[in-house]
């Protein structure tokens, strides 16, 4: 631990507790002395909490301390043996494994399921794990051999946890449970270094004098296991020996993989309450109570999964039964820590102790009472510590308390009587009465920081790969079938060959790479004829109309800057209060959005802004603020919602938020009966009512507002255009947002600046755990045990089925598979709208445990109660859909599940295997633009630009479109019409990358952002890149580097050719404007030993260049040009 003055033996109670005795329970602990006390007690260590996200929640908060806290993950369902499974799971356990077989930790954070669970024997993860380290031998080929048995895929550039490469003496690997990839460089059969580097450019980020590399499964299948099962599966009948049967086939290649996890019953397994670890338990009682469900859950799903065969007895010793379990916990020194003092059902304890301690007061919310409290404890002698976070507000907390008289000490050991800041991040604080500390964390003075684990914004599109779609500038649509290399006299070329209608290739060279972008659509296009007029006249059809729409969208834009809005004051207390209120970290995206609108708002610009971003990411945070702001001003703040459900979700929780603050705040749906709806229209009108939130039904004229000052639409597709407008044309300076739960793509968003204002919310919410996805068999049973598992535990479960005329018939045989104390119904989007509503509320308001419904389901509905989720018939879906399915369960804290099923015995396509791939690889909250970014990006740039456009952008496909719009709304500002500049380039120089440099699958990605270069740095950086990736950097790729340059560098300076033969090299200009440009003239003169700019008609620049090497020529011309830049 680092913070000396924390170390157990500086709290002598707590110490003697601890320290001299083998069954300790603690009371009266807050959770920030949890904390402490987990970080400060000696030895390693086992922290059981009630559920994975305490777990996490409490390893996050340990490496505060500096602390090597490990979560243990939580094992996918050994009792169902699935087609597909999510490798990033098993990765996840089988480094955690590594790290705890090496003994490499001081915690590990567990929830009570875990303490249940049987485990691979740590002697055979060892077994399976490497350990690169500086001046160790290792024979490459046995090392690769290895690294396959260990279950990573050979591949020529790792880009994934679980590939690894081999290139000469340069072995990459992305271990399992690593954020970056490791680099192990050999001379001959001796590592010579090792080092992390980033996967995205190749760049170094640290040496390390050794790395462990873990397998990719913690499921490992050794030789003698694998002829018990061999043994065992003679005798076995049933689906047991249909599945065993189909895995044995896998398991003798040898390879590990998670999908065998149903088979971990017949391996070598141990537990981790057999390791010799002290145990800290968390609230036992409730620890306790876990252990017994979870065991009674598993053997009633064992029984029903018995009697369906699709188990054996061995299954039944999958898990620990909770008194098993709590016996061998006993045979360890055990420490329970406890909020109330109550019983403890996990052990005797020795010794009992009621620690005087409190939770921290929340002084972010009263500066005043902080400095109330300082002063009181430091005459009582006591050791104030605040924890500030950073440097930064460190020297923040240092001034204002100066202000006020405190002097208090910076980064230093705490005295007593001192108050003593330290720059780190312990969140949570409390205070030791006895021992005369108080420790404010972090959130405690600040408000809440930074989020569990680290919040990544999803990625942009890929270049176009071999088999992809691709558009030509001229030529249209074809299929790239990848790239060859042709021999130009003495020089070698490479040129991307594009197949057309009929069999028709053109070759582009890859110099000319910028023509072509990769089709982004929602379907898969038909292929233009090459030489064909039909292309060019429906780019031309497209330019029309995008110019049409590019004139309306600046002429909305300017209307509405010319109208006068109100202008607001700056935040107060109150504002504050609220947003300190808010119970989760905000994202930076939120952070930006809400700032952007607050700062119009105060300009008094009048606000038309779309808030856009995935399931979940926060819009409904951004527009409370606003429309709370709006209140405080004294204006009025409306939020219409599509329907009633959504309605009064918006409305519970805007009521929870507003509770302690004077704002009237009604809801009025066809729900509220005659006298309410009068009373409500009544308080609108006289301004008593501040804030409301409403259906459609508040568009009708009878509607009156004393001062409306924000509109909020929530679902903006969902809207017509005529019921936006209908309370702004009333009410002209109102500020509107629309919030839209379809991704819009980044690129769109940057092209329509200074048009429409859009706020992206990409980055996801922090503290929701992924989804389990499962893809597997469908049967009665797995209905059956899926129910009964998410009613057990108080849930609720979705049910997807997408045949209306059969919808009631399968409810009817759900009903009869699961136990009739559970309740069930069905929606579908052919009811009448109000029969659906009143479905989707009574489901909402758990009047039922289970709803088979269609896809009408809206996704922004929010079922919290909703953790299970099965589509039936999965391999019909697109995967955009799965991806939106899914995101429909695990809205709060809870371990949700999702079961694909596909029919039994019926052998699916490779299409939608790989699509199942995709899901369970991204089961990560926000992987929706990563998963399916094509089909949601046209999806969102329809629903920003309407049908019409949505239809061209299916034709010239979505990157093209964006040039365009780009172009177009560039030409009405300017006033300046785009010239279409056709410079035509000759180099007699070498242009392709060597086979043996760089892997085919990366060739057409490294050319496409060779094309972008625009400037030496980027040259230099992809130089270095580069080099540092794949080695020495060849001629051609230099060439085409510097091709790539001087291309972006005569962009708009006239220039009708380039020229580079054996015998020298020019440049040709259109017209004499060239002898206007002050800045090629000045470069002429300052290099007038180099280059000569010629009077003739059309003039030249002529390069003296005879005795250099193309290479050399090549890189003359782009430093000329780098000058006149």
């Amino acid at each position: 631990m680092k913070f000396p003055f924390l170390a157990l033996e500086n709290f002598p109670q707590l110490y003697d507790a601890v320290s001299g005795y083998n069954k300790t329970s603690l009371y009266s602990v807050s959770e920030g002395a949890k904390i402490h006390i987990a970080a400060s007690v000696p030895g390693k260590k086992l922290f059981v909490a009630s559920d994975l996200l305490l777990a996490k929640k409490y390893a996050f908060e340990l490496k505060a301390y500096g602390v090597d806290a490990i979560v243990f993950p939580t094992r996918e369902d050994v009792l169902l043996y699935r087609k597909s499974y999510s490798s990033a799971t098993d990765m996840a356990r089988a480094a955690a494994f590594s790290k705890i077989a090496r003994g490499d930790f001081d915690v590990i954070c567990c929830s009570a399921e875990n303490i249940l669970e049987k485990i691979t024997s740590l002697d055979v993860i060892s077994d399976y794990t490497i350990c690169a380290e500086e001046g160790k031998t290792f024979n490459l080929v046995l090392l690769s051999e290895k690294l396959s048995e260990m279950g990573y895929t050979r591949v020529e550039q790792v880009y994934e946890a679980g590939d690894f490469s081999v290139r000469g003496d340069i072995v990459d690997v992305y271990a399992a449970g690593e954020e970056n990839p490791v680099r192990i460089s050999f001379f001959d059969n001796e590592i010579e270094s090792v080092h992390i580097f980033n996967v995205a450019d190749g760049s170094k980020i640290k040496s390390v004098k050794r790395f462990y590399i873990p397998p990719v499964s913690d499921v490992i299948c050794t030789s003698g296991a694998l002829k018990d099962i061999l043994e065992v599966n003679k005798t076995e009948t049933g689906k047991v020996k249909e599945i065993l049967s189909e895995l044995i086939g896998g398991l003798k290649s040898g390879a590990l993989s998670g999908k065998y996890s149903y088979l971990l019953p017949y391996f070598e397994t141990t537990s981790l309450t057999e390791l010799d670890l002290t145990v800290i338990i968390d609230e036992p009682k409730v620890v306790a109570e876990k252990l017994s469900l979870v065991e009674k859950e598993f053997l009633n799903r064992f029984k029903t999964l018995q009697m369906s065969t699709m188990v054996t007895f061995r299954h039944k010793k999958a898990k620990d039964g909770a008194d098993d379990a709590i016996k061998k916990l006993g045979e360890r020194k055990q420490i329970s820590v406890s909020s109330l003092t109550m019983s403890n059902p996990m052990f005797s304890p020795d010794k009992v102790l009621k620690l005087s301690s409190k939770a921290c007061t929340k002084y972010c919310y009263d500066f005043n009472a902080l400095l109330r409290d300082i002063r009181d404890y430091q005459r009582e002698d006591f050791k104030i510590v605040i924890m500030s976070r950073d440097d930064t507000r460190g020297r923040t907390i240092q001034s204002s308390l100066l202000e006020e008289g405190i002097s208090p000490i910076y980064d230093a050991e705490p005295v007593k009587g001192k108050t003593t800041i330290l720059p780190c991040d312990v969140t949570q604080g409390f205070l030791y009465l006895s021992d005369k500390l108080l420790l404010v964390g972090s959130d405690e003075i600040l408000g809440k920081g930074r989020a569990v684990g680290a919040a990544k914004k999803v990625k942009g599109f890929e270049p176009p790969k071999e088999g992809d779609y691709v558009v030509h500038s001229l030529h249209g649509v074809g299929i790239c079938e990848g790239t060859a290399v042709f021999d130009a006299g003495e020089y070698k070329k490479e040129y991307l060959s594009i197949r057309y209608e009929g069999g028709d290739h053109l070759y582009v060279a890859i110099d000319q790479m910028d023509c072509v972008t990769k089709f982004i659509g929602e379907t898969n296009p038909p292929l233009n004829k090459l030489g064909g007029k039909d292309f060019r006249r429906e780019k031309e059809k497209v330019k029309k109309s995008v110019k049409k729409l590019a004139i309306n969208l600046l002429a909305l834009y300017a209307v509405r800057e010319k109208i006068k809005g109100h202008k607001y004051a700056p935040d107060g207390e109150n504002q504050r209060r609220f947003e300190d209120a808010f119970e989760y970290e905000e994202t930076d995206d939120q952070l930006r959005a809400i700032a952007e609108i607050k700062k119009e708002m105060e300009s008094g610009k009048v606000i038309d802004r779309l808030i856009c971003g995935d399931v979940g990411f926060g819009k409904t945070e951004v527009a409370l603020r606003i429309m709370f702001k709006t209140a405080m001003e004294g204006k009025q703040a409306c939020l219409i919602a599509p329907t009633t459900i959504l309605c009064k979700q918006h409305y519970d929780t805007l009521s929870k938020r507003l509770e302690g603050f004077n704002v009237n705040a009604k809801l009025l749906t066809r729900f509220q009966t005659a006298s309410e709806r009068a009373e409500i229209l009544k308080g609108l009108k006289s301004g008593e009512i501040s804030i409301v939130v409403a259906s459609h039904r508040i568009l009708s004229k009878e509607v009156q507002f004393c001062d409306l000052g924000l509109l909020v639409l929530d679902e903006e597709q969902r809207f017509g255009v005529e019921h936006k407008e209908t309370l702004k044309e009333r009410n002209p300076s109102v500020n509107t947002l629309t919030l839209s739960a379809t991704p819009i793509p980044r690129t769109l968003n940057m092209s329509l600046s200074g048009v429409r204002d859009i706020s992206l919310l990409e980055t996801p919410p922090q503290g929701r755990l992924p989804v389990e996805t499962s893809v597997i068999e469908y049967s009665d049973a797995l209905i059956k045990d899926a129910v009964e598992r998410e009613h057990s535990r108080g849930g609720q479960v979705f049910i997807l089925y997408n045949k209306v005329e059969t919808i009631a018939d399968f409810t009817a045989k759900v009903a009869s598979i699961v136990g009739g104390d559970i309740k069930i119904r069905y929606a579908h989007g052919q009811m009448h709208p109000r029969e659906l509503e009143n479905a989707i509320e009574a489901f909402y308001e758990k009047q039922y445990d289970v709803l088979v419904a269609t896809t009408i389901i809206e996704n922004g509905i929010d079922l919290p109660d909703a953790n299970t989720l099965i589509v039936i018939d999965s391999q019909n879906f697109g995967l955009s859909q799965l991806y939106q399915l899914r995101g429909r369960v695990g809205r709060r804290g809870a371990l949700a599940k999702a079961y694909f099923t596909i029919p039994p015995a019926v052998s699916f396509s490779e299409t939608a295997q790989k699509r199942f791939d995709a899901l369970l690889e991204n089961t990560e909250i926000g992987s929706g633009f990563k998963i399916s970014l094509a089909d949601l990006s046209i999806r969102g740039a329809g629903s920003i630009l309407g049908a019409e456009q949505h239809g061209h952008i299916e034709r010239v496909g979505y990157e093209m479109y964006i040039e365009i719009l780009e172009e177009a709304i560039k030409e009405l500002k300017t006033g300046e019409t785009a010239k279409e500049e056709n410079i035509e380039f000759k180099i007699a120089a070498t242009t392709y990358i060597p086979s043996d440099y760089v892997s085919a699958r990366d060739k057409i990605k490294m050319y496409k952002r060779i094309s972008s270069l625009c400037g030496p740095k980027e040259k230099e950086a992809l130089v270095a890149e580069f080099s540092e990736s794949y080695g020495a950097v060849p001629i051609g790729l230099k060439n085409l580097m510097n091709i790539a340059l001087i291309k972006n560098l005569v962009k708009g300076m006239g220039v009708k050719s380039v020229i580079v033969t054996k015998q020298g090299a020019g440049i040709n200009f259109v017209g004499a404007d060239v002898f206007k440009d002050e800045r090629i003239l000045k470069a002429v003169s300052e290099n007038k030993d180099k280059v000569v700019l010629t009077t003739t008609i059309p003039p030249a620049l002529i390069f003296d260049v005879k005795n250099l090497s193309p290479e050399d020529k090549l890189e003359t011309i782009a430093n000329f040009l780098v000058q006149c830049d």
